[in-house]
């Protein structure tokens, strides 16, 4: 499982709580496209990411949402964001179809994982990604 079952979001997260006009401060912004995802994020924090960059995840349950949260700490813990990186827009984009394929147990695991790939060059460090992601699915 990607998202530990003792994980803080799901104690603090409250998809009830969201807000559709919530905007990302440019603050706030600025520190998420620095460090992707925050190292403890709040439930604010991450309720505004969320909205702003995958509007379709509101309401989600609280272990999904920290599912995707986990995904994306992997993305940069991983060097997703270093040299040749794709952009912001494109790695939450991977995040999000990962979390949504396995969440909804529309593909398999191994479907998922190539769904990943697909949005980045194939080479050694993005199968390495995958593989810390996914398994050897």
């Amino acid at each position: 499982a990607l998202a530990s079952t003792s994980s803080p979001l799901l104690g603090v997260m409250n998809p009830a709580g969201y807000s559709p006009t919530t905007q990302l401060s440019p603050a706030m912004l600025a520190r998420f496209e620095t460090n992707v995802c925050l190292p403890e994020p709040t439930a604010l924090d991450l309720t505004e990411i969320l909205n702003q960059k995958c509007p379709d995840l509101k309401g989600r349950p609280a272990h999904q949402l920290a599912q995707f949260h986990c995904i994306c700490k992997g993305l940069h813990q991983q060097g997703a964001l270093d040299g040749d990186s794709p952009s912001l827009r494109q790695l939450v984009d991977t995040a999000h179809q990962a979390q949504a394929a396995i969440s909804h147990g529309a593909e398999p695991l191994a479907s998922a994982k190539e769904a990943a790939l697909s949005n980045y060059p194939n080479n050694d460090q993005t199968r390495n990604l995958a593989n810390f992601l996914f398994g050897q699915a």
